[in-house]
Formats: C-alpha cells, structure tokens, sequence
C-alpha cells in the first residue's frame, strides 16, 4: 500500500495522458499480487517449519491428529488469502483518480513537490493504529497467560516429591488371572517385589493416580445425606487403592488415618473422602469420621479418614471431590472383588532404579504382564502442564509477530513520511530550522499513531481478558501490572521504529534535497 500510494501522482500522470482505469487497475493489481504472491510463498515456507516445531514441541496428542499439517485446504486458504490481499490493496489507489477533480489535485501536487496531502496518508494511518492496537491486545492476552502459568506452577499440588515417585500400570487379564483372589494375590505379590528396589521407601497402587487422566466416577450416596424422593445421587471421582497409597504420594490426612494394607486383608468395608468432598456436606471434615458411604443404597462402606485437596485434574484445575476405596474387598453378600487394572506407586529415597530393574521385578512375578506407563510422577505433572504450556507458548508466538508487524508498519509509514517530506525538510534546514525540531517533527508523527492505536489494543485486551478469566489463576484479567509492562514494551520498540526515519530527517544536506528543484 505504501509503494502504490507513492505512485500516486506517476498514476495521476498516465491518466492524465489517457491511460484508461482498466489498464493503470490491471498494472497496479499485478504488482500487488506478485507482492501477495511471494508472501505467500514465504510464508508457507515457514509454516512448514512451524508444524514441525509445534509437533516436535507441543502435546503429544497433536501428532495424533488426523491431517495436522500442511494440505491442499490449507494450501488453497493460504493462496485465497494472498490473492485478496493482492486485490484489496490495488483497489484504494485507483480509488482516488475515480473524480477529475481528485485528479487535478494529485497533479498539483506533483508540480508542488509536496505529496503530503493528508488523506493521502489516512489509510496508512488507519492500518499503523490497526497493527499497533491488535499488537498490545495480543501483548496483554499473552502477558496475561504467561503470569498465569507461572502462578500454576507455585500451585501446591496436595501431594510431595514427585520427582522421587515412578509410576508403572499393569492390568491383569481375565484369561490369567479368572477370580478376584488371584487379582489380589498377584498385585499384592508384584508390590512386594518393586518393594525389594534398591532405594524403595514405599509402594502402593491406585486405579488411576493424581493428574494421569484416568480417572473414574460414579454415583457416590452418603447415608446421612439421601437425595430427594426421584433424584439420583451425585457423581464424585472414584479411586480404589491399595497399600497406604496416600503416605507413599505424600498426601496428608487431615482426620481419621489413610487406608492400609490390613484394610485390604481384612476386606474392612471402609473408606477416605477428600476435604473437597467432605466440605460438600460437613462444616467441619471430623464430622464426616464415622459416617458412611456407598455406591447403591445398602450396601456401606464406614469413612475412616479425610485427606488433604489434591489437584487430581491438574495444578491448573481446582481440587475435586474424590472417594477412596479399597482395591479388594467384598461387595454385599460377601460377593469378591478385586480392580483388574493398578497403577504401582514407588517412591524412592535415594537414586532410582532404572525402567529395566521395574519390569523385571514385576515380569519375576508374571512374565506374560505387560507393562505400561512406566515414568517418573513428575513426568505426569509435566504432562498435565502440557496445554497450558503450548497455549501460553502459541499466544506469544503470536503476540510477538503482532508487535513486529506493527514496528514494520510504524517504521514504513514514519520512513515514508521522511522521503516524500525530503525537500521540505531541507528548505526549513535551509531557513534556519534546527535538525532537532526537524526530529521532532517527525517524531510527533509517530507519537501520534500510538496515543491512538495503544489505547484501543488496551480496550481490546480488558475484554478479551474478560473473557480469559475462567482460564487464568493467580492473575486477574485485568492485571495492572501486565498492562503497564506491555504498553511500556509496545511504546519504546515503535518509537524506537519512528526514531530510526527521524535521525535520518535531522541529517537532510538542504542542497541535496533542493538540487531536484
């Protein structure tokens, strides 16, 4: 758009001369489209390397996806976009030759010398306000999640260390493995194998362990709190556990005990809630001691204990309610049962064994088992991070191409400005001007678009930071600090762009730029 308006008065000219419309179009909407064209191809070209990346680097769930990559939709997308582009910006300067008296003054001013008519520059101006304004909104959005997901990180998890935890699933088959017994014996026998590591203080196991996403729920009835006639009990999470599976992740109890090994023994119908949980329905968790729950009316199992909150979800996601019951036991009638499917839980004290020494501790029990997600817990921390991370990296990504475009947009219309006002800048040089008023001047012109553009991204933020406000923690949405940062970012690299042209115009040799005179 710069380049064509700088031919105005060259278009003006052939027109003049009688050049049709159609022609002068049909020049200017080649130039702009090979323009358009070659941005396309370049930006393509980078594209390729950004889905490698985003790949390489993001969820692993993204290599997953079907047709993630470049395709001929996206291919076709991206040349529909540069071919519009190469057609909207051909457009505006043959706009301005439409009226003979449009015409005339695009003539005058060519024999002026001037071409600084003002709106000549409006549309310049309108996109420089539009690039500045859309950078500090995407600056602030960014700024906003980056705070967030530092302030996810500082989260207490509700358990400790783990680093110093190794998790390893294994699931019993049915062929192997027939009755509920022999479930209970073998996971019992694989525990005390991993126990016999060099380095294990504890292990314990879990139908699905905190933050790996394999949670379940169920239809949770609590004898003291029966649901209304017709309606059907609430849904909390469900883990069944065996060992003392809240002591080995760290997880404090804050009344009653935990579940133990003896529970399982015993098949003692008893059970833990979480403070989440018990805060549903007790003002205070020792009130929930003593109580019982269960999954159908009948059949009980005695709370024993309250544990601390657990971000079962997540550091970014509140805690849940969650009920804990042991893996094996009785269910009514004294009908066996046993959970197939464990997560084993180690925690070591001093250096870890190795992958290998786990499977081998769990093949010397059978060695037809196989063994599945087998990684440290902080692994799994890690992973519950992973979209919130990939989030927060893509949207300063994208915050950082903004503030580009807008320092190229303020430094080509500011640069722009300086060349076409050349000779005017020399004749006040050569009336005594300063070359400092003559960088100010120009600087203005900069200050300008920013005292307009900056406030309207700033709108634009407080509203899309209105909207975030589910997603961020820790951070308001309209976090003071984060605005301030951005707009002191945003004002010092564009008036860093208007400073470059503007040292240039202080440097203007006054017989350099007459002698065209």
């Amino acid at each position: 758009l710069v380049f064509s308006e700088g031919r105005t008065q060259e278009v003006a000219l052939k027109t003049a001369l009688g050049a049709t419309r159609g022609r002068v179009f049909r020049t200017l909407l080649v130039e702009s489209g090979l323009i358009a064209l070659l941005g396309a191809v370049a930006g393509v070209a980078l594209a390729s390397v950004a889905v490698r990346m985003t790949v390489a680097f993001g969820p692993e769930l993204l290599s997953q996806l079907p047709g993630f990559g470049l395709n001929a939709s996206v291919l076709g997308f991206s040349l529909l976009c540069a071919a519009l582009s190469g057609l909207l910006f051909a457009i505006p300067p043959l706009l301005r030759f439409q009226r003979q008296d449009r015409l005339n003054v695009n003539l005058k001013a060519g024999a002026a010398g001037s071409g600084t008519a003002r709106d000549t520059h409006r549309t310049r101006n309108v996109l420089v306000v539009a690039q500045v304004a859309m950078a500090a909104t995407l600056l602030v959005t960014s700024g906003l999640m980056v705070r967030s997901y530092r302030s996810v990180q500082a989260v207490a998890p509700g358990f400790t260390d783990a680093e110093s935890l190794y998790t390893v699933r294994i699931s019993l088959p049915e062929r192997t493995h027939p009755t509920p017994a022999e479930v209970g014996l073998t996971h019992d026998a694989i525990s005390r194998q991993l126990e016999g590591l060099r380095g294990v203080s504890s292990v314990s196991a879990s139908s699905s362990v905190t933050m790996d996403g394999r949670d379940s729920h169920n239809q949770i009835a609590l004898e003291s709190f029966p649901p209304e006639s017709g309606a059907l009990p609430p849904v909390f999470r469900v883990k069944f556990v065996a060992g003392e599976y809240h002591e080995t992740l760290g997880i404090d109890v804050v009344r009653g005990r935990q579940l133990t090994a003896a529970d399982l023994t015993d098949h003692a119908r008893v059970a833990v809630i979480s403070e989440t949980l018990a805060g549903r329905y007790w003002s205070d968790p020792a009130d929930a001691i003593g109580e019982r729950v269960g999954f159908e009316s009948g059949e009980w199992w005695e709370i024993v204990g309250v544990t601390a909150e657990v971000h079962d979800d997540g550091l970014h996601a509140a805690p849940v309610p969650i009920a804990y019951f042991p893996a094996t036991g009785t269910w009514r009638e004294g009908a066996p049962f046993a959970q197939r499917t464990l997560t084993h839980v180690l925690r070591f004290t001093g250096a870890m064994e190795g992958g290998a020494a786990i499977r081998e501790a769990v093949w010397a029990v059978d060695p037809t088992l196989p063994v599945t997600d087998l990684q440290t817990h902080d692994q799994v921390v890690r992973s519950s991070l992973e979209q919130t991370a990939f989030a927060t990296g893509l949207l300063i990504v994208t915050g950082l191409i903004a503030l580009v475009l807008g320092t190229v947009g303020m430094y080509s219309v500011v640069s722009y400005l300086v060349a076409l006002r050349t000779r005017e800048f020399g004749v006040r040089v050569a009336l005594g001007a300063e070359p400092s008023t003559i960088g100010q001047l120009v600087l203005r012109r900069g200050g300008a678009l920013l005292a307009v553009g900056v406030p309207l991204g700033l709108i634009g933020a407080f509203g899309v930071g209105t909207l975030m406000a589910t997603v961020l923690i820790g951070v308001s949405p309209h976090d003071p600090l984060t605005y301030l940062s951005v707009t002191g970012v945003l004002v010092a690299v564009t008036l860093l762009a208007t400073w470059v042209p503007a040292r240039r115009a202080t440097r203007v040799d006054p017989v350099v730029a007459l002698r065209g005179e």
